[in-house]
């Protein structure tokens, strides 16, 4: 079983290749994670329903405590037994992660799924 922090930091090695300070996406991914503008929007939300501070694009995701805040807002929002009708799984969270909300269910974030377990052992 994969620890967060270890599933955190395979993300971030897949995303950025551990950069905290990385830009990708033609100027549109930012930080470790490899944020985008929509994904904070999408965290503050969740965030301002529990009254937690709201981060900032895309100074915000710089910072690996910060993005990694932005993460679990993400997946807290869309990785969700409710939506998903099971419990989440570390797929469910690495494919919307990289594919937006419906990203469990497209197609093209397996390969990204993929490429994250081979080259994590723990996740497979």
């Amino acid at each position: 079983m994969i620890t967060w922090q270890a599933f955190v930091l395979a993300l971030i090695m897949q995303e950025s290749g551990g950069n905290n300070l990385a830009v990708g996406d033609g100027g549109d991914s930012h930080g470790p994670l490899q944020i985008q503008a929509a994904c904070v929007a999408d965290a503050n939300l969740w965030r301002k329903a529990r009254g937690l501070s709201q981060y900032k694009f895309p100074e915000d995701c710089y910072d690996r405590a910060k993005a990694e805040q932005i993460l679990i807002a993400y997946i807290g929002r869309y990785a969700t037994e409710e939506r998903l009708g099971r419990k989440p799984t570390c797929q469910d969270y690495a494919r919307i992660w990289n594919g937006g909300p419906n990203g469990y269910k497209k197609k093209a974030t397996v390969k990204y799924w993929e490429k994250l377990k081979k080259n994590n052992p723990s996740l497979r």
